[in-house]
């Protein structure tokens, strides 16, 4: 932040030109910012941050400002679990954003759209999505507790950023998929499973996601792609 930015409030979204200059603000979410990725051709911005449940974004604002003007700081827990690590799941659950980038030097983000309003508190905890380099899709860990806590499914989804209509790339009751990343060319994508019992690097074809294969060989976690694929 530049001197004299305040500490106070969540996080937001900053930009730092690469000629150098003051970094700047070009999104500030309510429900701060978390995981960030952005698309490396369309420059489409994609970021985890917080929302209440069932309220769209407007709604967001308005009912933290309610909150706030009531003195409320209490948190209502209708699941488990409710606490994951150092925090409590709530009051907000973590959504997934997406916006456009700045078009100018002095320009902010173009307006922020909730590509996940239905995931509940457990969804996206701790996530670390990919974005696909034409920005058309986002590629995700979605916990699902569908089948009771003791056979919660962790798989990874792939979700259009237009429509936001998900769908499985995996499915496995008890596998746990994680660290999606896309290749440079949108043709692969690439992501750490425990199904066999230990933590391993598997690729799939992108974005269909048909046919798998472990590139790992053993242990290996959260892969990573080279710039020229």
């Amino acid at each position: 932040k530049p001197d004299g930015a305040a500490d106070d409030g969540p996080g937001a979204l900053w930009l730092l030109p690469a000629g150098g200059g003051e970094a700047r603000v070009i999104a500030a979410p309510k429900g701060g910012v978390g995981s960030l990725a952005v698309a490396r051709e369309a420059g489409t911005i994609l970021c985890v941050s917080g929302v209440f449940p069932g309220a769209d974004l407007a709604a967001d604002e308005a009912k933290e400002q309610a909150r706030k003007e009531a003195g409320v700081t209490a948190l209502l827990f209708e699941h488990f679990p409710i606490r994951y690590w150092d925090h409590y799941l709530g009051p907000r659950a973590d959504h997934l954003l997406v916006g456009v980038a700045p078009a100018g030097a002095e320009e902010r983000a173009g307006e922020l759209r909730d590509l996940t309003p239905d995931a509940d508190a457990r969804a996206l905890i701790d996530v670390a999505p990919a974005i696909s380099p034409d920005g058309r899709t986002v590629v995700v860990t979605w916990v699902d507790q569908g089948l009771g806590l003791a056979r919660e499914t962790t798989n990874l989804v792939a979700i259009d950023v237009a429509s936001g209509a998900r769908r499985s790339l995996t499915s496995g009751e008890r596998a746990y998929d994680a660290h999606p990343a896309i290749s440079p060319d949108g043709r692969w994508v690439t992501y750490m499973s425990d199904e066999t019992g230990g933590p391993e690097v598997y690729v799939r074809p992108f974005p269909s996601g048909s046919g798998r294969w472990n590139v790992s060989g053993g242990r290996a976690l959260e892969p990573r792609w080279r710039s020229d694929g």
